[in-house]
């Protein structure tokens, strides 16, 4: 018993004796092992972006993100095509600049909206909403 206290004594930085003890026990603990995985590959794996269309004709649906760039509106040729009188044919653009997803309105007769902001252009953040008319859609990063 007498080794236990002068180990105890010769810790530092701890308040309390439990918190000695605890610092001890880790220190006993078999080391473990590290695996470098480079910062590119772990950020790719985990960030996965998606739009969720939450209100308006067509909702819900979830439309993911790859990179590149995509054209809400009502044309036939949108890449995401939500039918009502409110969008323009060409509204709104969501495109991947370094990693990041920028919106851009694209000159829409009734403009684009973040957060209840009106827009031109803005870089999208975890949770954002875009208003677009009687349509809502939130952009989600890493699922």
């Amino acid at each position: 018993m007498t080794a236990k206290p002068a180990r105890l004594a010769k810790v530092s930085g701890c308040r309390t004796a439990r918190d000695k003890r605890l610092l001890v026990a880790r220190k006993n603990e078999p080391k473990t092992s590290t695996i470098r995985i480079p910062v590119r590959e772990v950020e790719r794996a985990k960030r996965q972006h998606r739009l969720e269309l939450i209100s308006g004709p067509g909702a819900p649906r979830r439309i993911r993100l790859y990179g590149g760039s995509i054209v809400i509106g009502r044309s036939t040729t949108a890449d995401v095509r939500i039918e009502t009188s409110e969008l323009s044919r060409t509204h709104l653009s969501i495109t991947d600049v370094d990693g990041e997803f920028v919106a851009k309105d694209l000159d829409s007769r009734n403009g684009v909206y973040l957060n209840g902001v009106k827009i031109y252009s803005a870089t999208l953040k975890d949770g954002d909403q875009l208003q677009v008319g009687g349509v809502v859609i939130v952009y989600h990063e890493g699922d």
